[in-house]
């Protein structure tokens, strides 16, 4: 279940990337836009890998829950912490793009501030990934 996460946030940020990319055609857009998309893919790949080989031997993972990984796995907490920080600031990143764009559009004020609004109803999300870290640190320890 955890292998399957990384693979499918990834491939959500990149279909909003992408349809950035097909929003705005505008050359450093499109550039910024495939940078973006290069970094996503790679933030999700590693994290990938590197859930599915964080014990040795690689078995552990899926014949065993966490608590009971011991010293076959490598310290979860401080792994799980790196991917939601490293999420929290891909999400940024990817909501704040449009909003430049947006804001050079020949359009009434009104209606910019509406479209910004539209693209950053994400950050509703983003908003609470430091409750996801403050709840995922709670309900470790407290198993342990």
């Amino acid at each position: 279940m955890e292998a399957v996460t990384f693979p499918a946030l990834g491939f959500t940020k990149v279909s909003l990337l992408f349809l950035y990319k097909r929003i705005f055609n505008v050359p450093k857009f499109r550039f910024a836009v495939w940078i973006m998309i290069t970094l996503t893919s790679l933030w999700a790949t590693l994290f990938f890998f590197l859930i599915i080989f964080q014990c040795h031997p690689v078995s552990v993972f899926w014949t065993e829950f966490e608590f009971q990984y011991g010293k076959s796995c490598f310290e979860i907490v401080p792994f799980y912490e790196s991917t939601t920080y490293t999420d929290f600031i891909l999400d940024i990143f990817i909501l704040a793009m449009p909003i430049p764009m947006v804001w050079n559009l020949q359009l009434p004020t009104r209606q910019k501030i509406a479209l910004s609004f539209m693209f950053l109803l994400g950050a509703l999300y983003v908003a609470l990934s430091p409750f996801r870290i403050a709840d995922f640190n709670t309900d470790y320890y407290s198993i342990i």
